[in-house]
């Protein structure tokens, strides 16, 4: 699947394995999100917290100087900016595709745990299960 096909329907990023894996409670799955971001999202309920996905086949978020606090890293080949949003209480990511011109968003909202780094290691997860399937 290309990231494009995915900015219609972010809810396909995963399959029924891919879900299991990450725990994620089955019929949870929700798409929307236009109207305060201007992208549709992807929200999956799991048993560690609130997983959203957001796809930006436009532009390359890891460039924006909005994220530029964020800490730098590569996934798989990828460039990446990692960090946590206290505001928020969730720990987020953003992934180029191809760099300057496309990328995603993965964040998780954790379920009754301590928010740090720890909990992003289920956001690294979901993005390497979903950068194996773009096309």
């Amino acid at each position: 699947m290309t990231l494009e096909a995915l900015a219609e329907h972010p809810c396909q990023a995963l399959d029924e394995q891919e879900m299991a894996d990450l725990f994620v409670i089955e019929g949870q799955s929700r798409e929307g999100g236009e109207q305060e971001t201007g992208f549709r999202q992807c929200q999956w309920h799991s048993a560690r917290g609130t997983l959203l996905f957001g796809p930006h086949p436009g532009f390359d978020m890891t460039a924006d100087p909005r994220v530029a606090d964020l800490e730098p890293g590569e996934l798989d080949g990828h460039r990446t900016m990692l960090g946590v949003d206290t505001s928020r209480d969730r720990c987020m990511m953003y992934v180029a595709v191809t760099e300057g011109q496309s990328s995603f968003q993965v964040a998780i909202h954790p379920q009754g745990q301590q928010l740090g780094m720890l909990g992003c290691d289920i956001i690294k997860q979901l993005a390497t299960k979903i950068l194996g399937n773009l096309a």
